[in-house]
């Protein structure tokens, strides 16, 4: 049985085909591309106009630590205790995670809420309040965060009810309880209960770098909650949809672009830049399933805020502890080139060339089954519902474009790779055909890593120039 010859190249891939000679979809990818970074800069401005009229959106909370600096406000901190349930799914994760060495930092950062008790008069949250009524002096009532699970919760055998939420703005509360510290309640937080002294400064996020200075060792710096707070759900959907924009552009002016570099470019791309236009259907099915994958998750973590705060707990630890630390290392050092080095090399050489490339040499594509879990997961870590996602994203959202076009590359050549192994051993030319196949699968190796190497070296340049300004 001989396999059909693949047909002629189209004129569009013709020597005399010029960049220039459909400047109708590289113009609407610009549109696309610039339409989604303008609808992300306006949400960012709306944002930090919106935070800088709440009140506590720069509150910082050190529960086991006491800060002797102006303005601390006391603290007493208790943990509720973890239920085993066994389909509870904190109860889930954590007994996955529990033990295992490098990642002591994501199993406290997703153990259960906090309940905080605050030296200040009860009429002093009330500014605090998005619903229900504040706490009766004196008695068991508590102030709820916008992720904090439970109606009511017990301490020491007594129930707390919970008779009212914090607004999504107040930060260091999102995940947890707040109520005033009354005589009345103060047993209920004695260290013999397992209580710790803490602090709360109102204005602590801009002052972290001077509370906690980089040549302040890393175990003498304590935890601290704040930071995260939840945007509102216009924004959140703005966001979503202006990286859809940035997307769609990107896999316009990648088609575009790589048809008009087949003969133009270095041979070691012609074939892998060849084959993006002759197998268009698998090429652009690539993208439908692997873009799929990513927006369908963020759509997942925008509908599962809790689940998504616990995840980024979870993926920003390994970043600062776990097998990525060397990644966040390189960013803290503020050094460009070792940071897009990091970058480059956890990108291409183990996600791409190790995990895409090599595990799919033998024929079966592992390596898109590998990519689609990881656009699961970052798709889901990357759901816009946080404040500061859009000012964010209006930079990185060219990482992502770039990264993810590098990747989908990367997936198209592992499964084009046995088809044209296929038919170059049915074939009457089997070596001429067996080198094309070669040829197409080193040069997507190359070109993956050249579209990885420039997103490195973007991002690595925006994170550390922009970072005083987020």
């Amino acid at each position: 049985m001989e396999l059909p010859q693949p047909p002629p190249l189209p004129p569009s891939m013709r020597p005399a085909y010029s960049l220039l000679g459909n400047q109708f979809v590289l113009a609407l990818a610009l549109v696309f591309i610039c339409s989604g970074i303008v609808m992300l800069g306006v949400i960012s401005a709306l944002e930090s106009h919106q935070l800088a009229a709440e009140p506590w959106t720069d509150a910082l909370v050190t529960p086991d630590a006491v800060l002797e600096t102006q303005g601390a406000i006391s603290v007493r901190a208790r943990r509720l205790p973890i239920e085993r349930k066994e389909d509870d799914p904190l109860n889930i994760i954590l007994s996955q995670l529990e033990g295992t060495e490098g990642l002591e930092g994501a199993v406290e950062a997703l153990q259960p809420e906090h309940v905080l008790a605050v030296d200040l008069p009860v009429h002093e949250l009330a500014p605090l309040l998005a619903e229900g009524r504040l706490p009766d002096p004196g008695k068991r009532e508590a102030l709820a965060g916008v992720l904090a699970r439970f109606p009511r919760f017990t301490l020491d055998g007594e129930t707390f009810e919970v008779v009212g939420r914090l607004k999504p703005t107040v930060s260091g509360f999102i995940f947890a309880y707040l109520l005033p510290l009354t005589p009345e309640v103060a047993p209920y937080f004695a260290e013999e209960h397992g209580a710790t002294r803490g602090s709360l400064l109102l204005d602590g996020l801009p002052r972290f770098d001077e509370l906690f200075p980089e040549s302040m060792d890393e175990k003498e710096v304590p935890d601290a909650l704040g930071g995260q707070l939840l945007t509102k759900p216009a924004y959140a959907w703005t966001s979503f949809w202006a990286l859809l924009l940035v997307a769609c552009g990107s896999v316009l002016a990648h088609r575009r672009l790589f048809r008009a570099w087949v003969h133009g470019a270095p041979e070691v791309f012609r074939d892998i830049l060849r084959e993006t236009v002759r197998a268009k259907r698998l090429f652009l099915g690539m993208h439908l399933l692997l873009y799929g994958v990513f927006f369908g998750s963020i759509l997942a973590g925008m509908s599962q805020p809790l689940l998504n705060y616990w995840m980024t707990h979870f993926i920003g630890s390994t970043f600062r502890e776990g097998g990525l630390r060397y990644i966040g290392d390189a960013y803290a050092s503020g050094n460009i080139a070792l940071a897009a080095l990091a970058t480059f090399y956890n990108n291409y050489v183990v996600q791409t060339l190790l995990f895409t490339f090599a595990i799919s040499v033998l024929g079966v594509p592992l390596g898109v089954i590998k990519t689609a879990l990881s656009f699961l997961t970052v798709g889901f870590v990357m759901a816009p519902i946080w404040a500061g996602a859009a000012s964010g994203m209006t930079f990185h959202c060219i990482t992502m474009a770039l990264e993810l076009e590098a990747y989908i590359v990367a997936c198209f050549a592992v499964t084009l790779w046995p088809l044209r192994v296929l038919r170059a051993i049915v074939g009457n030319d089997t070596r001429r055909e067996f080198l094309a196949a070669v040829r197409m699968f080193v040069g997507a190796m190359v070109l993956s890593g050249v579209m990885l190497a420039l997103a490195a070296l973007y991002e690595a340049t925006t994170i550390i120039l922009l970072r005083p300004l987020l």
